[in-house]
């Protein structure tokens, strides 16, 4: 698992507080901005990849 930078732990932050604020969970957040629900989880946890192919 890697540890996330000062950027990505803002921008988590920022996805968070969006969710709450529009009163939506993760997955209807993660919809609503228009990434899957398992890419928010794999930030959170540290493993995601990356869009390596695009």
């Amino acid at each position: 698992m890697k540890e996330l930078n000062d950027i990505q732990k803002k921008a988590l932050q920022q996805f968070d507080e969006f969710a709450e604020k529009e009163g939506l969970s993760a997955n209807k957040a993660a919809e609503r901005i228009g990434v899957s629900s398992a890419v928010i989880s794999l930030i959170k946890n540290g493993t995601y990849a990356g869009n390596a192919g695009n």
